[in-house]
């Protein structure tokens, strides 16, 4: 078996998705976001190494990309030709409800191990346009034994950066820990890991107990946003 953490949007899951639990059995249509699309220093720590056998799409829809399949993992790969038989690629995966059909990228199934609640800062691009962007680093994670259907929103809690933009949190999301039957050959990460390697590396980044893995042992794995005087801590952390 392999281990997966895949993002799991607050978007997808409020427009189209279904909640599920920890030890649920899961099918989704997962794609492998290339880090040129994804804010640079907010997901690194996220991305998956894989190598695998990758194929352009069959259908006959307009959208451009490759299939890679490695293992128990079938993943969207979003990117313009050529594409080689076989490829190392890395990225975020990512669930997608809103890409190809089932015929053209067969869904990964697994079984959910762990679940955390992502909640991201964000501060204006500019004072007072209203238009956020991620700031790096300012991420929390908050273990749930179920994803929830809806997100939350912290704009009561506003503050105003030195620079006069505004900072806020948002629930983005969920990152999920999926485990898949069929073991790999020649990826990194939690996904490059078969049976009680694959757990071990599980429990010791906190991801099967939906653990903060970033935090030091014994953290709560909140934070304050950068040049922000009073910025609250996460939702049911401490100040």
């Amino acid at each position: 078996m392999a281990i997966w953490k895949i993002h799991y949007p607050a978007w997808e899951m409020e427009c189209c998705g279904t909640p599920f639990s920890v030890g649920d059995d899961v099918e989704w249509i997962v794609q492998l976001e290339p880090p040129a699309d994804l804010t640079p220093g907010v997901w690194e720590d996220c991305f998956t190494e894989v190598e695998g056998v990758l194929a352009p799409l069959s259908g006959e829809g307009e959208e451009e990309g490759a299939v890679l399949r490695a293992g128990g993992l079938t993943a969207l790969w979003v990117v313009p030709p050529p594409y080689p038989s076989r490829a190392r690629l890395s990225g975020l995966l990512s669930v997608s409800e809103h890409g190809p059909e089932p015929e053209e990228v067969p869904p990964t199934a697994g079984r959910v191990r762990g679940i955390q609640v992502v909640t991201q800062g964000f501060r204006e691009s500019a004072p007072g346009s209203r238009t956020y962007v991620p700031v790096p680093g300012e991420r929390w994670l908050r273990p749930e034994p179920t994803c929830p259907k809806w997100f939350g929103s912290f704009g009561e809690e506003e503050r105003m950066t030195p620079g006069g933009a505004v900072f806020q949190r948002q629930e983005t999301g969920v990152l999920v820990a999926l485990e898949t039957s069929d073991g790999l050959d020649g990826c990194d990460g939690l996904g490059g890991l078969d049976g009680a390697d694959a757990r071990e590396a599980m429990d010791a980044r906190g991801v099967a107990a939906g653990r903060d893995a970033s935090a030091a042992p014994g953290a709560t794995g909140a934070a304050r946003a950068p040049g922000v005087p009073g910025a609250p801590a996460a939702p049911g952390a401490p100040a």
